[in-house]
Formats: structure tokens, sequence, C-alpha cells
């Protein structure tokens, strides 16, 4: 696999940069870890979408 180049991006901008792959890579973790407890027979952890004018908020009921 390549690593990508992030030689378009300015210095001072690689903080977030990484910052933000963290927190990418922390709510995929989570979403795993959900997948699993909402497998499970009669569900532990219950989800309701509410719908907004321009998104959607996700609520543990």
């Amino acid at each position: 696999m390549t690593r990508p180049s992030y030689a378009w991006l300015p210095d001072h901008h690689l903080g977030v940069a990484a910052t933000l792959a963290h927190v990418d890579e922390v709510i995929a973790q989570v979403a795993d870890i959900l997948f699993d407890y909402q497998h499970q027979p009669e569900g532990i952890i219950h989800l309701r979408e509410v719908p907004m004018v321009t998104h959607s908020q996700l609520i543990v009921v």
C-alpha cells in the first residue's frame, strides 16, 4: 500500500489533519463496538433517528 502524500497541505495544517485522522479512527472503533452490541438478540443499545432540515441526528435511547 502506498502512503498518501500531503505535500499540497501547508505545514501549519498538518496537526489538524492528523487530529482529524485520529478522530476518524476513533469513530470507526466506536462504530465497530456498536455494531457488535446491536447484533445481540433483543439488542442492548437502541438508536432513534431524528430528521432535521439539513441533516439527521442519531439518539441513543
